[in-house]
């Protein structure tokens, strides 16, 4: 009888499998970010149009460093949401790592951060607080985006705060 297996695989099973196979691939390739990503953290309060202004130079910067550039960020309210309006103008692939409250509670933003670090980015840009100075007196700088800026010089991340124009 021989050490052959026998199969009722047919041709058609076959080239159905490689086309699965194929499907697949493209689907990964398609999520894929690729091997350039810039990581964004803002406050939830950074959202003046001191602060939109500053978020877009910082990206329009990252841009030209990097044209081939995705942006990951965690989706928050405030700078957040700027950076996401950019990158839809600037046809910026965008990669969401979003906080999962339900699963980590009050660990969710650092969590998310851990997730943006498992990204690989070439660079990381952070705005801690509202660059506006009267609403930023007295606030407290984000924590998640200070944990991100650490995160990175501990990985040896090239780590860039946004701050007021000098």
């Amino acid at each position: 009888k021989g050490s052959a297996k026998a199969s009722r695989t047919t041709a058609a099973q076959i080239e159905a499998r490689e086309a699965i196979r194929s499907a697949k691939a493209r689907k990964h390739s398609a999520t894929d970010p690729g091997a350039i990503i810039v990581a964004f953290r803002a406050a939830p309060q950074a959202d003046t149009a001191d602060d939109a202004n500053r978020i877009f130079d910082a990206l329009n910067w990252a841009l030209v460093q990097w044209p081939q550039m995705a942006l990951a960020t965690t989706g928050a309210k405030g700078g957040e949401k700027i950076a996401i309006k950019w990158a839809k103008q600037k046809n910026v692939t965008l990669v969401l790592a979003k906080a999962d409250f339900d699963r980590h509670g009050r660990a969710a933003p650092f969590r998310a951060n851990d997730e943006l670090i498992a990204l690989e980015p070439v660079c990381v840009l952070t705005l801690t607080n509202t660059l506006n100075p009267e609403r930023g007196a007295g606030m407290q700088p984000f924590g998640p985006a200070l944990n991100l800026g650490q995160k990175a010089g501990e990985k040896g991340i090239r780590h860039q705060v946004v701050k007021a124009r000098a």
